[in-house]
């Protein structure tokens, strides 16, 4: 081998390492761009997570209400509280869903 076919070879060798630095440099990107997909989406999931477990108490202390007043209060007022709570339902199932 001559310097000439040494050349020739790191010439090859130097335009190959450029190609996989592009490369490198591309998918170095689009892993930044998942992983920013993926903390926006745990933000998000975080977020429902809260107002998830928001509505659970608030729909517990609903129930335990119910119940209270289910055992105190007569008949019209029962059908008041059915009324509310299926409103409320209704309208927090088209709230998250």
């Amino acid at each position: 081998m001559d310097d000439s076919d040494l050349e020739y070879m790191e010439s090859q060798s130097d335009e190959r390492i450029s190609g996989l630095s592009a490369k490198v440099q591309v998918l170095k990107s689009i892993t930044g761009k998942i992983n920013d997909e993926i903390k926006s989406g745990n933000s998000l999931l975080d977020t429902m997570n809260d107002q998830f477990s928001q509505t659970g108490s608030f729909l517990g202390e609903t129930v335990h209400k119910f119940k209270i007043m289910a055992e105190k209060e007569s008949g019209a007022t029962m059908c008041y509280l059915v009324f509310f709570i299926v409103i409320m339902v209704i309208i927090a199932y088209y709230w998250f869903f």
